[in-house]
């Protein structure tokens, strides 16, 4: 699937250059708009880069790999996958959009814009409704990258300054979030026998309460209630496509956190409120190493909401260059 992404991204890039002569992004900026936003072939080289992109990030419909990936992936590999790769990918796709392409493309073709905007909401929405199916942790975790990535893609196609801003907080965030997430998964399978679905974590809190905690504080995290880093991020995201006249998307944005909860809670449900079933195979394969990486993890989910204006304000002037390409 990587190689299927790239090779519709090399196409795009070979357009392109057949398009301007030139790869350099700064020189693309000026090229592409000498050759018009509405050139068929600079509309072709963009469509095709992005389908490339997406691939990467793994939106829907072209999300799968993801969800294979997660399942059958160790717990740390799992980590890396949900919370840099399609991380990175959104960097370059909002270095292409932005850098090369600029805000000017999309202010030239509203429809794709618009496209951008309604697969962003598609992934989101999509993925959502998958989590909600499974009863495998990892795998509900891994659905829920994607339409955590559907929420940030989201941000770069609303394309203002807020929503941009939500973007990048929201990427940190969940990366924190979701690798806290996905070796806390691992930590509970070494504990109680390789233990995964959400049967199987009935009454976690009596034995491993602590463990337990972190599971609730990152999940409360993930689903994006105030004060989390995933509200706040959410919260940038909704208003900036309000400020740019998408209140409906605004408000489809608030009501994803409904589906959040949707997958979340059961887990936390059964390790509260249900009598331990299952088997204290070894308590000593968890490390103090393992618990403050994993809290530190959930620390920062809780707390770096709280900071969301001091870093707007670090970082405003980086959202404002990379708009202006």
């Amino acid at each position: 699937m990587g190689t299927v992404g790239a090779s519709f991204y090399l196409l795009g890039v070979a357009l392109i250059f057949a398009a301007t002569g030139t790869l350099n992004m700064q020189d693309l900026a000026i090229q592409i708009e000498a050759a018009g936003y509405t050139d068929p072939v600079v509309i072709t080289a963009f469509a095709l880069m992005a389908v490339g992109l997406a691939v990467k990030i793994a939106l829907f419909p072209v999300h799968t790999w993801l969800a294979d990936a997660h399942a059958s992936a160790p717990d740390g590999i799992s980590a890396v996958i949900s919370s840099l790769m399609p991380a990175v990918a959104v960097y370059a796709f909002a270095r292409i959009l932005f850098t090369a392409f600029t805000p000017g493309f999309l202010d030239a073709n509203p429809i794709i814009a618009e496209i951008l905007l309604v697969g962003a909401l598609a992934s989101l929405f999509a993925a959502s409704l998958f989590a909600l199916l499974q009863e495998h942790i990892k795998l509900v975790l891994a659905y829920s990258t994607v339409s955590q990535f559907g929420l940030i893609f989201i941000g770069i196609a609303v394309a203002n300054e807020t929503a941009v801003f939500g973007s990048m907080l929201q990427i940190f965030g969940h990366g924190v979030v979701k690798a806290s997430l996905f070796i806390l998964a691992g930590m509970f399978a070494l504990r109680f026998g390789g233990i995964r679905t959400v049967d199987e974590y009935a009454g976690l809190a009596k034995r491993a309460p602590v463990m337990a905690g972190m599971f609730a504080v990152l999940g409360i995290s993930m689903i994006g209630l105030p004060p989390t880093v995933g509200f706040v991020g959410k919260w940038y995201i909704a208003l900036g496509a309000f400020e740019a006249g998408h209140a409906l998307v605004a408000g489809l944005v608030l009501a994803s956190t409904l589906l959040s909860a949707g997958y979340i809670l059961p887990f936390i449900n059964r390790i509260y409120f249900h009598p331990f079933a299952g088997e204290d195979v070894d308590p000593a394969a968890i490390t103090k190493g393992m618990l403050i990486a994993v809290g530190i993890g959930a620390a920062l989910g809780l707390t770096l909401g709280f900071f969301s204006a001091e870093i707007q304000g670090l970082i405003e002037s980086a959202v404002t260059d990379l708009l202006q390409g």
